[in-house]
């Protein structure tokens, strides 16, 4: 059984090793509690293993240590701010502090933060809104529009190749996940293999039980509503031999993984060379037939 630390203890040392690194007392409490509620809601990629990428940061000067956001815009229910490289988690904390009373006034309220730095775990800041009575959405998005350019220069340039729109899709899916496979192999370098699991789990549990279901439910919605076009027979999608095989072949490689995790915590050569082939027999009916 691995061993158990009492919360109080762990948030005095984050807290204590973030203001040795530098940053202001009041910034390394919100930190630190950020990362430590992390790991309690079970978010352990999210939680306390961030303190010592967050200390390296600050200590190579590319996280900002004091001070506060500069604001850009104001409205009363809308602001933009510059973040300055701040901590992402004492961005959110003010932010809230900003937007919760706003909600209220107003009805609804939206925040935007540039240039701010990672904020960790966003299930955190979902806490304090529901304990607040209110409904809330916290997203983290990389390269803004610079992002969507690149997506549509891909997708026309293969549409003009002649590739079925699927493998730009396929493309753009490989380039969204990279910075998870850059987590998940750094982690493995290092030898923390119970981040580099942590990750591969957390995306087990997410996407066969979760984005996919949620994923095929708004195509009804879309598709009652008229926003995508419907088949002949009046559905969304056909139930083809297509069709079938991806979802067929996307559950076992997803299953595999999530037992062997379970199981002693390793994937063998066995395991990982049956999730490859199935994986890439799923890649092959989207690319070919998508």
């Amino acid at each position: 059984m691995p061993p158990r630390y009492r919360a109080d203890a762990l948030l005095t040392m984050a807290q204590d090793l973030l203001q040795a690194a530098g940053l202001d007392a009041p910034i390394a409490r919100s930190v630190a509690r950020t990362l430590l509620d992390g790991d309690l809601l079970g978010h352990d990629t999210h939680g306390l293993a961030l303190l010592a990428p967050y200390l390296k940061e600050v200590e190579q000067g590319r996280m900002t240590r004091s001070g506060e956001p500069d604001v850009v815009n104001r409205k009363p229910a809308a602001m933009l701010w510059d973040g300055r490289r701040l901590p992402g988690p004492w961005l959110m904390e003010r932010a809230l502090d900003h937007m919760i009373p706003a909600a209220r006034q107003y009805g609804v309220a939206s925040l935007v933060i540039r240039r701010s730095h990672h904020i960790a775990c966003l299930a955190v800041y979902l806490m304090r809104v529901a304990e607040e009575g209110l409904l809330g959405i916290v997203a983290s998005v990389f390269g803004g529009h610079a992002v969507g350019n690149f997506a549509d220069v891909l997708v026309t340039a293969l549409d003009q190749a002649g590739y079925p729109k699927m493998v730009g899709a396929l493309v753009l899916s490989v380039f969204a996940s990279t910075g998870a496979f850059v987590m998940m192999a750094s982690a493995h370098a290092k030898g923390m293999f119970d981040v580099a699991l942590a990750n591969a789990s957390g995306q087990v549990t997410q996407l066969p039980f979760v984005v996919l279901p949620f994923a095929l439910i708004l195509l009804a919605a879309f598709g009652q509503t008229g926003v995508i076009p419907l088949t002949s027979s009046g559905g969304v999608l056909p139930i083809d031999l297509d069709t079938v095989s991806v979802l067929l072949l996307g559950f076992p490689s997803m299953l595999i993984l999530w037992k062997a995790i379970q199981d002693d915590g390793t994937v063998n050569w066995l395991e990982t060379t049956t999730m490859i082939v199935i994986f890439g027999l799923a890649i092959y009916f989207l690319a070919a037939h998508g």
